[in-house]
């Protein structure tokens, strides 16, 4: 759990300073428009996340389309919290504590199971 942890803190910090922290920043440094550059970003970080998801077994159907609709709203919101406050802490600790759930839950149905 401890590598898990460490891992999920890294992927997060990682994917956030790329996605937020140089992909949006230019595209609203350029723009000066939030939602646009926000709705860029995030396609683009959606478009990271494609090949990640289609990898998984047991993820296909509906669920899928949650998970990819969820990484787009999660990444919207990261971008605007990201632009108002100018700052990668808050978006880095939203998309770890999103990384969080998903592992306890994934845990947890498999323990269910």
């Amino acid at each position: 759990m401890l590598v898990a942890s460490i891992l999920i803190i890294f992927t997060a910090a990682s994917e956030e300073i790329l996605s937020r922290g140089f992909i949006l920043k230019r595209l609203y440094e350029d723009s000066q428009n939030m939602y646009t550059s926000s709705f860029i970003a995030s396609t683009l970080f959606l478009v990271l996340h494609i090949p990640i998801l289609f990898t998984i077994p047991n993820l296909s159907g509906s669920l899928l389309l949650l998970f990819l609709g969820t990484d787009f709203v999660l990444s919207m919101v990261n971008s605007f919290v990201f632009l108002d406050r100018k700052s990668l802490l808050a978006p880095i600790l939203i998309h770890a504590l999103y990384n969080f759930a998903v592992l306890f839950l994934s845990l947890t149905k498999q323990v269910c199971s």
